[in-house]
């Protein structure tokens, strides 16, 4: 009877909520000098867990390179005759999901993509041979200071990307021809011409840094509107080559500098 008392004493002792009824509330959930002991078993596991803990929206924004320049001494970083990576990001669109951990700190799931168009140096016109992409989930944890009656949220956090490493080729550079006239006079052929390679571009899955910071608003219930800045450092190792059905003649490795900033707002529904 002893142990049995005394374990209802601990699950009770670890149940904590607010007792007004602002909106961050659960088990865990301090609010003030008025917080309460409750019992684990007085409410739902949707309302200890997920009740104004989760939220789901659309987040939509906008990526910009911030070290697209390779240095002069063409040593250091990018392939061959590259020098540069142009900015290549549109306005992209992705789900995102935050939860609440304890009262001060979230945890967000979300997505992101950035791409840089590649220049080289040794022709007129600087020609493009493609984009290196990279798209992956966002992982982040977020220190977040509740005001105005737990409606207005100031935060800062960190987390990391994972991105899947791509190169969309340019057709004419691709398939070997010299220039984008020479592939123009034989009809722009879509395919390997016969009997050739493909000059390839890999670019490698990698991890990187995300440092961010924001504000997020409750104007009514059940709806947030959150407004942020990301800074995220992420740089995939590269190479090109001579490519023929599943064989790659490597001619070069490196990497592709494809640290950007991201402007976002992200419209949710507070469950």
């Amino acid at each position: 009877m002893k142990n049995q008392t005394a374990l209802a004493a601990a699950l009770a002792a670890i149940s904590i909520s607010s007792a007004s009824a602002a909106p961050l509330e659960g088990p865990l959930w301090l609010a003030g000098d008025d917080a309460s002991v409750v019992s684990l078993c007085s409410t739902s596991f949707y309302d200890d867990w997920i009740a104004d803990r989760l939220t789901i929206g659309l987040r939509i924004s906008s990526n910009r390179l911030t070290d697209g320049k390779r240095p002069a001494n063409y040593e250091e970083d990018f392939l061959g005759a590259i020098y540069h990576l142009d900015n290549a990001n549109d306005t992209i669109v992705w789900p995102e999901v935050r939860y609440w951990a304890v009262r001060y700190v979230r945890l967000s799931f979300g997505w992101n993509s950035v791409a840089g168009r590649t220049r080289n140096f040794n022709t007129p016109n600087h020609h493009s041979d493609g984009k290196a992409t990279l798209k992956g989930p966002v992982f982040m944890a977020e220190a977040v200071y509740p005001m105005l009656d737990d409606t207005l949220f100031l935060y800062a956090g960190g987390g990391f990307m994972y991105g899947r490493g791509g190169f969309d080729h340019v057709t004419w550079w691709h398939l070997g021809y010299s220039d984008e006239e020479s592939w123009r006079s034989v009809g722009a052929p879509k395919n390997e011409r016969r009997g050739r390679y493909y000059r390839q571009i890999n670019v490698e899955n990698e991890w990187g840094t995300v440092l961010s910071c924001g504000v997020a608003w409750r104007p009514v219930d059940r709806f947030e509107l959150d407004l942020s800045v990301r800074k995220i450092w992420i740089e995939p190792d590269c190479s090109w080559g001579y490519a023929r059905g599943n064989d790659f003649d490597e001619q070069q490795s490196n990497v592709f500098t494809l640290d950007h900033l991201q402007l976002g707002m992200t419209l949710s529904y507070v469950f």
